[in-house]
């Protein structure tokens, strides 16, 4: 059985799907089976609609291995990781995360120098010596193109692009990718991101920026959390900002903090604290405490951090408002 983490992303779902059709090629039965549904604009990588929804009323299937994708913490699989325990076969997690496991690491490939565990999927098939076909290439696309934010995070690197390019020689077509993934935002997603935009607010030296979406704001527009997923990306945009979160009330209450570090700064530390995860310049964290609060002890955690770094870009500075 393979799955990723809850609420899953490009990354997630491509490289889960890459090594489905990879152990159905070689004649191995596989299921696909995440806890949340996947988003319209990643059927891409599932054009047979192999992916099944975890049903907490349907007993999983018994299999002799669980392949656990984009997460090296069982807690992020949600309301999967009781069940998947309860089966008491071996889980083997395959991630780029920087590692944070309790289990032996030398039962896991887990190596953070990777872009995405897309990536880190197409070296172990390269490495089996594997056929790449177009299905297989297409959902590694999909998770390298989409985990380094189209090829512009810090991680992405010269071994990035060179597997891109094998990929689109076996026919994966980057304008049509580009069109399902990037080209298809709701309205509903458009309206809630100008009600976000003026909720933006920044420390005095202007070196720490941060959005607030409530659960209200969501329903509102009738937007989806998916939605929301990039949002935190375009503050680290913004000219000085070194530290950008988007602070999101959830379903349930929590708090759920996405983190990002421009160049050298590494917001894991931030995360980690408060019991998150994720990679050194992008995290995240969700906490049962009241949103002003949490806006207060990140925004605190985030000003100490800068404090060991100098101020590289300080023109025009906004202020705290």
């Amino acid at each position: 059985m393979i799955t990723t983490h809850a609420l899953p992303d490009g990354d997630g779902l491509g490289s889960e799907m890459a090594m489905h059709f990879y152990l159905k090629k070689i004649g191995k039965k596989s299921y696909v089976i995440n806890s949340n549904p996947t988003p319209e604009k990643f059927q891409i990588v599932d054009p047979h609609q192999e992916i099944i929804v975890y049903d907490s009323g349907k007993a999983l299937p018994q299999v002799d291995l669980v392949l656990v994708m984009d997460t090296n913490e069982s807690k992020m699989l949600g309301p999967m990781e009781e069940a998947i325990r309860a089966l008491k076969k071996p889980m083997i997690f395959v991630d780029h995360h920087v590692p944070d496991i309790e289990e032996n690491l030398d039962d896991h490939l887990i190596d953070e120098q990777y872009s995405s565990t897309g990536e880190l999927v197409y070296s172990f098939l390269r490495h089996l010596k594997a056929d790449i076909d177009s299905e297989i290439a297409l959902a590694i696309y999909v998770s390298i193109l989409t985990d380094t934010s189209s090829f512009r995070f810090k991680r992405t690197t010269a071994r990035s692009h060179l597997i891109a390019a094998e990929l689109l020689q076996k026919g994966v077509l980057p304008e049509e990718v580009y069109q399902q993934i990037y080209a298809r935002d709701s309205f509903a997603k458009i309206r809630l991101f100008g009600k976000v935009l003026e909720t933006i607010r920044t420390s005095e030296d202007g070196r720490i920026a941060w959005l607030t979406i409530t659960k209200d704001m969501r329903e509102h527009y009738k937007a989806t959390i998916e939605d929301t997923e990039a949002f935190v990306n375009q503050l680290t945009l913004i000219e000085g900002v070194e530290i950008g979160l988007l602070f999101r009330e959830e379903d349930d209450g929590r708090i759920k903090v996405s983190i990002r570090g421009n160049r050298e700064v590494p917001v894991f530390g931030i995360a980690k604290k408060f019991g998150g995860g994720g990679h050194r310049h992008a995290a995240g964290v969700r906490l049962a405490r009241p949103l002003d609060e949490v806006i207060r002890m990140l925004c605190d955690e985030a000003r100490a951090l800068l404090n060991d770094y100098p101020i590289k870009r300080h023109k025009n500075h906004a202020r705290a408002s």
